[in-house]
C-alpha cells in the first residue's frame, strides 16, 4: 500500500479535508427530508451517515500518516465502502414517500451522488470501485425496490428506470475512464516536463563548467599582460579585455545560479558597488565598436 500513486492520496485527502463539506450535505438532506416528512427516519439516517463518515476521516488521515500498514489499508477500506453506503441509503428513506415525490427525489440525489463520487475520485482506481459502487447500486435499485414497496409505478415503468439506472452507472464508469487516462496523460507530460527541465539544468551547469576553463587561462593571461611594460593605449586594450572577461564569469555564475533556483536553495546577497566603475566597463566593452559606427 505504500506505493500509492498521486490519484490515490488525492482522494485520501479529500476524504479527511472535505468532511465538513460532507457533514453539511449529510445535515442539509436530512432536515430537508425531516421538514417535508416529519418522520424519524431522516433523523436515524443522519445519525448513521455522519458516524460513519466520522470514522471514515479518522482512519483515512491515519492511512496517510502510515501508508505501509496494510491492517490499516484494509479498515480504511470497509470504512470508506461503509461511509459511501451510508450516504447512498438516504435515497431509499426518499422512497418511504410514495406521492411521486420520493422516487423522483431518490433518483435525482442518486445521479448527483454518483457524478460527484466520480470527479472527487478521478484517476484512482483504487478507491473509484469503493466510494462509487454503492451509490451505483443503490441508483440500480431504486425502481424495483420502490415498485415492490408500493409506488405508483408498473413493472415496466419499474423495468425502464432499471435500465435507464444502469445506463447512467455505465456513463459513469466511462466518465472515471476518460478522467483516468486524462490524470495520466497529464502525469506523464509532468515528468517528461521535469525531465526535460532537469537535463537542461545539466546541460547549462556543464557547458558553462566548460566555458570557465579556458576563459580562466583569458583572464590569467590578460593579467600577466597588465603586469608587463605596455603603452597607455595597450594597456586600456588589455583592461577591456580582463573586464568583458570578468563580466562573461559572471554570467556564467548566474547560469550556474539557475540549479540553485531550482532546487530552492539561492541565496540573493547584498554588496556594495561603483556605479561610474560598471559604467565606464560598459562603456570600454563597445567603444571600438561605436568609434567603427562613427559615434561619439
Amino acid at each position: 500500500m505504500a506505493g500509492l500513486d498521486e490519484a490515490s492520496l488525492r482522494t485520501l485527502r479529500w476524504r479527511v479535508e472535505g468532511l465538513p463539506v460532507r457533514l453539511g450535505q449529510i445535515l442539509l438532506i436530512g432536515g430537508l427530508f425531516w421538514l417535508y416528512a416529519r418522520t424519524s427516519l431522516p433523523l436515524a439516517w443522519s445519525a448513521g451517515a455522519i458516524a460513519t463518515a466520522v470514522i471514515d476521516a479518522d482512519l483515512s488521515r491515519r492511512h496517510l500518516t502510515r501508508l505501509d500498514d496494510w491492517r490499516l489499508a484494509v479498515l480504511t477500506a470497509f470504512s470508506r465502502v461503509a461511509s459511501a453506503g451510508a450516504f447512498a441509503s438516504v435515497c431509499f428513506v426518499f422512497l418511504t414517500d410514495r406521492s411521486g415525490v420520493g422516487l423522483a427525489a431518490a433518483m435525482l440525489v442518486g445521479c448527483a451522488m454518483n457524478l460527484n463520487n466520480a470527479v472527487m475520485t478521478r484517476g484512482s482506481r483504487r478507491f473509484f470501485l469503493s466510494i462509487v459502487g454503492p451509490s451505483s447500486v443503490c441508483l440500480v435499485a431504486l425502481p424495483l425496490v420502490a415498485w415492490r414497496n408500493g409506488h405508483a409505478l408498473s413493472l415496466a415503468g419499474a423495468g425502464i428506470l432499471t435500465v435507464g439506472a444502469v445506463a447512467y452507472a455505465v456513463f459513469i464508469a466511462l466518465l472515471a475512464r476518460a478522467l483516468f487516462k486524462e490524470s495520466q496523460a497529464l502525469r506523464s507530460a509532468l515528468e517528461a516536463a521535469e525531465a526535460a527541465s532537469r537535463s537542461k539544468s545539466a546541460f547549462l551547469a556543464v557547458t558553462s563548467h566548460e566555458i570557465r576553463t579556458p576563459l580562466n587561462g583569458v583572464l590569467g593571461m590578460a593579467q600577466a599582460m597588465e603586469n608587463g611594460t605596455l603603452s597607455q593605449v595597450q594597456r586600456g586594450r588589455v583592461s577591456v579585455i580582463r573586464q568583458s572577461g570578468e563580466a562573461l564569469l559572471e554570467i556564467l555564475n548566474d547560469i550556474l545560479d539557475l540549479a540553485k533556483i531550482e532546487a530552492g536553495k539561492l541565496e540573493l546577497e547584498t554588496a556594495p558597488f561603483e556605479v561610474e566603475a560598471v559604467t565606464l566597463s560598459a562603456v570600454r566593452a563597445f567603444s571600438a565598436t561605436a568609434l567603427a559606427k562613427g559615434l561619439a
